[in-house]
Order: C-alpha cells, then structure tokens, then sequence
C-alpha cells in the first residue's frame, strides 16, 4: 500500500485522467505533467545555480549575433549537474538495451528522472557532472538488495531508503506528484525489468564511474567512443579538462556487454 500522507497536494492537484491503450484494451490512468515539471525544478534550481553564470556566459559568447547581452540568454538554454546526468543515464539507456537487443526492458525516462532527482534532493548541490553521476549511480545500486535481501532485512539494513520500495514482492517507484501512480507496474509484469534495470546500472559503474582515475585525455576519449564526440562534449565542460590531441580508444568498455 502506498502512503499518500507525505504527498504536496499542491503539486498534484492539476491531475488529470486520460486514455492508456494496453495490448487491444483501453484503460484510464492519470498524469500530472504541470506538478511534475513544478516538483524537478524545485530539485534541480540549486543545482542550476551553481552553474549558471557561467554557462550564460558561455552561450552569450558562442551567440553574440543573437543575443545582445548576458541578460539576454534564456534560462531554459541552461544545464544543471543534474539535468546532464539524466542526459547521460538515458543516452547510456538506449545505447545499452539497444546493443543488448533488449529495447522493450529499458527503463522509461519517467523512472530514470525520478530515481535522479529523488536522490539528488538529499544531497549538496554539486556543479561536478561525474561526482553527482557517481554518487546516484552507488544510491541506486544499493536498492539492487531487494533481489537478495528479505523485506524485513533490506529495511534494517538500509533505514529510509525507499525511493525504490519491494513490498511483499511488489515494486514500487512511487510518482512523486501522484501517488496512485506507481512508476514500477511494469517490473511487477514482467519481473525481468527490475533484473535488467539493475545490471545496467551496475554497467555504468563499470564503463563510467570507475574510469574517473583516468588520465583526462583517456577518460574523455573513453567517453566519446561510447556515445560520440558531439553528444559528450555537449554535456561536458572541456576546459575543466586538460586534453590533448582526441586519440581512439580501441579496448574501451562496451555499454551494451553483458
């Protein structure tokens, strides 16, 4: 059973009912896209703070025949720590299920944000795209002792961790603007989700998170030979790092291995 106590009503009073097709079956289910978008930028502003002035900065200078001013810049061109690992996490998705040909196991973005923001609303707003990827990535490795661990063991183990909940052998990744929305109703269908969710993320460590103690050059090269030097350089700060010339990378670790 899900606790709607601790729900702002607020954030999901703009509810609406509408149409789910499901194989040859209509059905009526709710969102509230408004009290989404209210409760993530709540989240995410400060961690947009941290980084805001410079990349204004950043955009004026590349747009300077658009913009007349700093001011000028909107601030829907701007990217938090947190919204670029969510670009990470999903690129890293497709990719990944896609090579796997496992493309109708993958997480929907739905869960991937939530999990995200859920987790970076506890912690102190970083700038750093690969601390905060590293530090989400060991969250939610840890609700992976559902598969292992009884209820009861889990729970004693890991006090408060419930943003992904197995109750009575139900998963739960609760809407965090509609509680009667339950995220996970597909990891309860087919269980093998749950079992494909958590060893992607277990892939991520191995192909991201763990190669952070590479040299610069080699990490960003790491990084581009898996997702592409433009999708890379688009969520990354390069004078953060020293690079030299782009070199191929011809072991890299392949998202898509099992």
């Amino acid at each position: 059973m899900m606790d709607r106590s601790a729900y702002d009503s607020d954030k999901f009073e703009d509810v609406v009912a509408i149409t789910n097709k499901k194989e040859k079956e209509y059905n009526w289910v709710t969102s509230n896209p408004k009290g989404y978008k209210i409760w993530f930028d709540e989240i995410n502003e400060p961690y947009l703070q941290l980084s805001s002035e410079p990349q204004r900065r950043a955009l004026y200078e590349d747009n300077r025949n658009i913009f007349g001013s700093i001011e000028d810049v909107p601030r829907a061109l701007e990217r938090s720590s947190l919204q670029r690992v969510i670009q990470i996490l999903k690129r890293h998705r497709d990719v990944y299920f896609c090579r796997a040909k496992k493309e109708s196991l993958k997480p929907t973005s739905a869960i991937i944000t939530t999990i995200c923001a859920e987790i970076a609303k506890d912690k102190t707003p970083t700038s750093d795209i690969f601390s905060l990827l590293q530090t989400i990535a060991d969250e939610i490795e840890i609700y992976d002792s559902h598969r292992i661990l009884e209820e009861e063991a889990f729970y004693k183990r890991y006090a408060g961790k419930k943003i992904i909940e197995k109750r009575s052998g139900v998963w739960m990744i609760v809407n965090p603007v509609n509680p009667y929305d339950n995220l996970a109703d597909s990891w309860n269908e087919q269980p093998e989700k749950a079992k494909a969710f958590f060893e992607w993320v277990i892939q991520i460590k191995r192909d991201y998170v763990e190669t952070v103690n590479l040299d610069d050059t080699n990490f960003v090269a790491i990084l581009e030979n898996n997702f592409g030097k433009k999708n890379v350089r688009s969520v990354i700060n390069e004078d953060a790092y020293k690079l030299s010339a782009s070199k191929e990378i011809l072991n890299t670790p392949k998202p898509w291995r099992n």
